[in-house]
């Protein structure tokens, strides 16, 4: 569309309720940098509600091979959204670690919210931790459903505020 926003703030929240169960909700804030006329200044969009399973655990809890994990649950309705009514997600994430080096690939499938329109992700995050506080990510995302295709790259900064508090800067 040639238009501009800005993403902030963007949250996902994770809350273990049971061993390798995750209860987790996903946001993400969205302002236009140059609203049109009647449109909102400020939305909330993306947002989820889904339960994490690990199926496998694996290098990045301290074991052997990839780590394995399902999640699964509703797409929700936005804020002052365009993202009107529900849909649903499941997503079978594969990770693994080599020293340094992260890699995490993700496949997705999704009912659209509204129409139930089916679409298909492949998602590849790579994680560069040569320390504990501060590392770099990189995204690289392929969406595919009936009516469209698209292609999108992240850069990232992850900075480990606190125990269980990471916070991140994108791009």
């Amino acid at each position: 569309e040639g238009r501009n926003f800005l993403l902030a703030p963007s949250g996902v929240f994770n809350l273990g309720i049971l061993p390798r169960t995750e209860f987790v909700i996903d946001f993400v804030g969205t302002a236009p940098l140059h609203p049109e006329v009647d449109e909102s200044r400020y939305s909330v969009d993306d947002t989820d509600v889904v339960f994490k399973v690990l199926l496998r655990k694996g290098q990045l809890q301290g074991e052997t091979g990839p780590s394995i994990a399902v999640e699964a649950g509703a797409l929700t309705p936005g804020i002052e959204s365009e993202d009107t009514g529900f849909g649903a997600t499941a997503n079978l994430i594969f990770s693994a670690q080599w020293s340094w080096f992260i890699l995490h690939v993700n496949s997705e499938a999704e009912l659209s919210r509204s129409d139930y329109e089916f679409g298909f992700t492949n998602m590849v995050i790579t994680e560069f931790r040569f320390n504990e506080e501060v590392w770099p990510v990189m995204e690289f995302t392929r969406g595919m459903s009936a009516s469209e295709s698209e292609f999108s790259a992240l850069m990232c900064v992850i900075w480990s505020a606190a125990d269980g508090l990471d916070i991140d800067a994108a791009w």
